[in-house]
């Protein structure tokens, strides 16, 4: 996984060094990039066909790759962080234009930016807590995991009972412990997915560290705070990672500026469905593994993605029915709990259709992966 970035970054680098911005050139070449995640994913599906690691491959190198195509081909932002002496540069200007590009990425202030050595005792309480960091995010997932199918009964008629066909769909009728597994599948999926991308963040930093011994002054949080998340807009928007936000935006951006007939609000509309549905597609490569490893053909990950552009509208219609403003500076407490409880149950309903697939083909594909 780790060679498959590098290589994506490496082509990335290439193509901004040796190709001037906004050419033809540039876009051909960018092109290579998309070939390459291609190639990459084959390989992957090939030579390593467990559900999982097909699952996590397509949710790092996918998202990467349109990233890294967004900021080399439609903007100038690796640019800035690439000298044209790039292929003439010492080793340690190499590494250099590589943290760059990380940071550019990432968010994080240019090179030229204050930075601060860390001292002796100040590397060891760094050690640290890069080292209780990647043990809570490697624990955590396994915990969660282990704790939930003792609870369930993991190979029982009871699990096979849970995960029948269709049971991630239920609302009316379902039993106390279709409601268990819906609640725990739904904090697990969450919980997992948000220590899996803080486990690749940790490795960012890690990374950066190890380049020039170096810690930037400002390392944005990758992640907002939760109490933030009393909608789902405020849920994308405000508390979960934004490693995607520019590309997204600016690709939807894009589509809508080809639109200029339409009204503001139906503009509004098409915007929010762009950014939910290219975000689709950026992790539909989970959809694809589900299409050939679980037989699912409803496209799960797309149509969640798609139900959230859809909460969003209705968010936006009911706010403005009841006269509240989106981005007032005070909420009440009501307001507040009436939206996380609004949130909750919409995750509650629309992340099993995404856990249930994996769940079953875990317990029936490969059984020294449930140990």
């Amino acid at each position: 996984m780790a060679l498959s970035l590098g290589h994506l970054f490496l082509q990335t680098i290439l193509i901004a060094s040796w190709t001037p911005t906004g050419s033809k050139a540039r876009l051909v070449a960018s092109l290579t990039l998309p070939a390459t995640w291609a190639c990459q994913m084959y390989l992957v599906q090939s030579f390593c066909p467990l559900l999982l690691a097909q699952i996590l491959a397509g949710n790092i190198l996918s998202p990467a790759c349109f990233c890294l195509f967004y900021y080399v081909c439609l903007t100038n932002k690796i640019d800035a962080a690439v000298p044209h002496s790039f292929m003439k540069s010492t080793w340690t200007d190499l590494l250099c234009v590589v943290k760059n590009v990380l940071c550019a990425v990432r968010g994080i202030p240019p090179l030229r930016s204050t930075r601060r050595m860390l001292d002796g005792p100040e590397k060891v309480r760094f050690g640290c807590h890069l080292i209780l960091r990647f043990a809570g995010n490697f624990l955590i997932p396994e915990v969660t995991w282990l704790l939930g199918r003792w609870w369930f009964g993991a190979g029982t008629p009871e699990w096979q009972r849970l995960l029948a066909p269709g049971t991630e769909w239920l609302v009316f009728g379902e039993s106390s412990r279709q409601l268990q597994a819906r609640l725990v599948a739904t904090v697990g999926f969450w919980l997992v997915t948000y220590v899996t991308v803080d486990f690749l963040d940790c490795f960012l930093l890690a990374v950066l560290v190890l380049v020039d011994g170096s810690v930037p002054d400002t390392w944005p949080p990758l992640f907002g705070r939760l109490e933030q998340a009393y909608s789902v807009r405020r849920f994308w928007g405000k508390f979960w990672h934004q490693l995607l936000h520019e590309p997204l935006v600016g690709s939807a951006r894009a589509i809508v500026a080809r639109m200029p007939h339409w009204r503001k609000k139906e503009l509004r509309v098409l915007f929010t469905f762009c950014v939910f549905f290219l975000s689709g597609v950026t992790h539909g490569v989970t959809d694809y593994v589900y299409w050939t490893t679980a037989g699912v053909h409803t496209l799960p990950v797309l149509r969640f993605f798609c139900s959230c552009a859809l909460a969003l509208v209705v968010e936006t219609i009911f706010t403005g029915a009841c006269g509240i403003t989106q981005k007032k500076a005070v909420v009440s407490p009501w307001e507040k709990s009436a939206g996380y409880l609004w949130v909750f149950s919409f995750l509650l309903y629309t992340t099993p259709p995404l856990v249930w697939p994996t769940l079953r083909v875990l317990e029936t594909e490969n059984k020294r992966l449930l140990v």
